[in-house]
């Protein structure tokens, strides 16, 4: 008697509905299948395209059209945090639902310590992704772009950053009277004027206008990692962020005596007063150093910024004007960010309402 034919049934994921439940079909055969098969298609075998290859495609397509710092963030965080858990997916298989469910979990739990990424670390994440299915879409490598994606909203933290005190504002602004070498100088300016470390630091004699009391910020300076390549980091010079973080700045007559007892050279960088540029944790750490000799309560480099847009504000500045001041794109952004009124001035405010 003939031994009876055994038969197979293989089951082939072709895609997945709006529920993000898996879509099936099957083949049958009297055969042991030893073939992986990878996806079917009308009866026809498609090769997968994995996400990983899609997006250091992309990265390679945009390296020469973006500033060098934003291709290093973009291929950071693909490298740190999309493709390790999308890098060996088939992004024709993947979907809105699992990407959701992605930045929902780096939202709660993405960084090394256990805690979710920051809404700016989750923008970028989100924008990467957005831009490698698009990048797959030109190519014809899927057929359809990403949509309907779900940016998970964090709680705003309550902490808010330190703001020195207007004692310690003042040891401050008497030790670079006393002693106006370039470094000190530095930190004079950044909580005279509000500017940020990476512009400071690429500031020169030149961007400053003495007779017509301003400065001109049009270069910032930063130290970006580099993947790929034998040296870890970089240090580059380019145009700040946004179009309006290139401005004019009026220096305060407190600055003034200060800047003129300087004998810097035209193209000299005023942190150095030479041609040669200092770093910004090179500088954050003078900064600290200079904080723990004054007797000030240890903070960042970026207090001073803040420090500066408080003080403005209590010093009744109107909102537009400090917001073209610090360069931002628009005044919620300052108002969110830096201006946070203390007790002192909601008593202030309060008492001026006339409630008879």
């Amino acid at each position: 008697m003939a031994e009876k034919k055994k038969n197979y049934e293989i089951k082939i994921i072709l895609g997945y509905d709006s529920q993000g439940k898996a879509i099936y079909t099957s083949v049958s055969t009297d055969t042991y299948p030893e073939v992986k098969i990878l996806r079917c298609s009308n009866d026809k075998l498609v090769e997968e395209v994995l996400f990983k290859d899609v997006c250091n495609g992309w990265l390679s397509y945009i390296k020469n059209s973006v500033k060098p710092q934003s291709f290093n963030k973009y291929q950071m965080t693909a490298r740190l945090y999309i493709l390790p858990a999308l890098g060996q997916r088939d992004i024709k298989l993947l979907n809105t639902i699992e990407i959701n469910r992605f930045l929902k979990q780096l939202a709660t739990s993405g960084r090394q310590d256990g805690k979710g990424l920051s809404q700016s670390s989750l923008k970028t994440v989100l924008f990467v992704i957005k831009e490698t299915f698009q990048y797959a879409y030109n190519l014809g490598m899927c057929n359809e772009v990403l949509s309907n994606v779900v940016f998970p909203k964090k709680k705003k933290a309550n902490d808010k950053l330190y703001v020195l005190e207007k004692k310690d504002c003042q040891k401050i602004i008497d030790f670079v009277k006393d002693d106006p070498e370039p470094l000190n100088i530095g930190i004079a300016l950044s909580l005279c004027c509000g500017l940020r470390i990476g512009e400071l630091c690429a500031l020169r004699k030149s961007d400053i206008d003495l007779d017509k009391r301003i400065i001109n910020i049009q270069y910032t300076l930063q130290r970006i990692q580099v993947a790929k390549a034998s040296s870890k980091t970089k240090i580059v010079i380019s145009s700040p962020k946004s179009k309006t973080s290139k401005r004019i700045i009026p220096v305060p007559e407190i600055m003034m005596p200060i800047l003129k007892s300087c004998n810097f050279h035209e193209n000299d960088f005023i942190l150095n007063n030479n041609e040669y540029w200092i770093e910004p944790r090179r500088l954050s750490r003078y900064f600290k150093k200079i904080l723990n000799q004054l007797e000030i309560k240890d903070t960042n480099f970026h207090t001073l910024r803040h420090t500066f847009a408080s003080l403005c504000i209590a010093s009744g500045m109107d909102d537009r004007t400090l917001s073209e001041i610090l360069g931002h794109s628009s005044v919620n952004i300052t108002l969110d960010r830096y201006v946070h009124p203390n007790l002192k001035i909601k008593h202030e405010m309060i008492n001026k309402v006339d409630f008879i």
